[in-house]
């Protein structure tokens, strides 16, 4: 049994989203996955509870990822949100900036980025939550 992991895929192509999903099971994580590609969707999602991750599509016909972290954000959930996108690295790494995600994936590199960056982002949301928690009496 993996490392349990609850995320939120904010992606318009099941293909791309199961592919994620795969590689996540390769890397040791045990998946529970929705799949929104919709600002109505995404909401009742976040509505069901928490989840670790959110991953976000940059463009779809009918959402996008600025909506999708902006709803994120609107909902209390304090999920890193990363951005998937199929754009060259340093337009990526400037949207990423822009729009104010945690981190950033380039789809031709996800077999070989993805599990790292989830980790480190796992990491720095538990620091995070640390900080956030008050101290034991």
């Amino acid at each position: 049994m993996g490392i349990p992991l609850r995320i939120l895929i904010v992606e318009d192509s099941a293909d791309d989203a199961a592919l994620l999903v795969r590689i996540l099971e390769r890397g040791g994580f045990d998946v529970d996955w929705k799949l929104v590609d919709q600002r109505d969707t995404m909401q009742a999602a976040l509505a069901r509870g928490p989840v670790d991750l959110v991953f976000s599509d940059h463009a779809m016909p009918t959402f996008s990822s600025p909506a999708a972290l902006q709803l994120l954000r609107e909902s209390g959930h304090d999920a890193p949100f990363i951005l998937i996108s199929g754009m060259p690295a340093e337009a990526v790494e400037v949207l990423m900036r822009e729009l104010g995600a945690q981190d950033c994936v380039i789809k031709s590199e996800m077999d070989h980025v993805l599990v790292p960056v989830v980790r480190r982002q796992l990491r720095e949301a538990e620091k995070r939550r640390k900080l956030r928690l008050p101290p034991s009496a």
